[in-house]
């Protein structure tokens, strides 16, 4: 399936993580958005606790329905973030590909990795989906092959 070539650029790729600590960096990447979820989730239980308070014993609701509002702010800020950190898993990805042409130096490396990713996807979106004889290669990608309906009535 791979030859020798592949198996080295794939191989100097992964080595490239390592030398780089992207583990390390993606572990504190995620934590952010996920931080600022946990404090707006907590700041939405607070406000509603809040106004629910305010309501019961007749005190003023807009401390509860601000609290509320920053909750939805800092939600909507924890989804811009995640993007943000997917960005910047992306970009670490091209520096392990990098990482693994200079060190390879395998002639078209970053070819033979592209290659081997769309490889690797095909295959786990064959499993994903079904059997492999299921999936079907078109020039605009993996489609499932149509099976034909059963004949409830043959049954």
């Amino acid at each position: 399936m791979l030859d020798k070539e592949d198996v080295k650029a794939i191989l100097a790729h992964e080595l490239g993580h390592i030398v780089h600590r992207d583990n390390t960096y993606a572990i504190a990447a995620s934590m952010v958005p996920y931080m600022t979820y946990v404090v707006g989730f907590g700041a939405f239980l607070v406000g509603v606790t809040w106004i629910k308070l305010a309501f019961e014993e007749g005190d003023n609701p807009l401390p509860g329905i601000a609290l509320t509002i920053f909750e939805g702010a800092l939600l909507l800020l924890s989804f811009l973030v995640n993007v943000g950190v997917l960005g910047f898993l992306r970009m670490r990805e091209h520096l392990a590909d990098l990482f693994s042409v200079k060190v390879a130096r395998v002639q078209k490396s970053p070819r033979r990795l592209s290659r081997w990713r769309r490889r690797w996807r095909r295959w786990a979106w064959s499993r994903q989906v079904g059997r492999k004889e299921d999936v079907v290669h078109t020039p605009h990608g993996l489609r499932l092959r149509e099976l034909p309906l059963l004949d409830h009535a043959a049954v």
